[in-house]
């Protein structure tokens, strides 16, 4: 076999590494918060959220569920904390108007900044070719 096997496995090894890189790449960059993306997709649905009051019970019987091994003092002082945050939470919602625009206006900054960066890469090889 001579040197036929480490070579296949070094070139082996190194394609398996270039298609973990562009996969792990792509998939980050699907991730990122811009509105045709699945991280756009995910923005918006976090910023629809709305918070009933059957699910704020969920919230809490699973918040005392967890937290039922420690000492009451702090299982109430947790609780307090929780409750504080789902009380914000309810009172400020966003409409759904206001929520696509906050999604629109946040997706258009990132295509931008995106942008520049491309710009500002190529700029060194486009000043070499004049």
């Amino acid at each position: 076999y001579g040197t036929f096997i480490p070579w296949f496995l070094t070139q082996l090894r190194e394609f398996l590494y270039l298609v973990f890189l562009l996969n792990f790449s792509v998939g980050t960059f699907n991730l990122l918060p811009m509105k045709p993306l699945d991280g756009g997709l995910i923005l918006e649905e976090v910023v629809n959220y709305r918070i009933t009051d059957e699910r704020r019970k969920d919230f809490n019987h699973t918040l005392n569920w967890w937290t039922r091994p420690l000492p009451m003092g702090i299982r109430c002082w947790i609780s307090r904390r929780f409750n504080k945050l789902l009380d914000f939470l309810h009172k400020h919602e966003l409409s759904e108007v206001r929520a696509q625009f906050i999604v629109t206006v946040f997706s258009y900054f990132l295509i931008i900044v995106l942008f520049v960066l491309i710009i500002y890469g190529m700029l060194p090889g486009i000043l070499k070719m004049i």
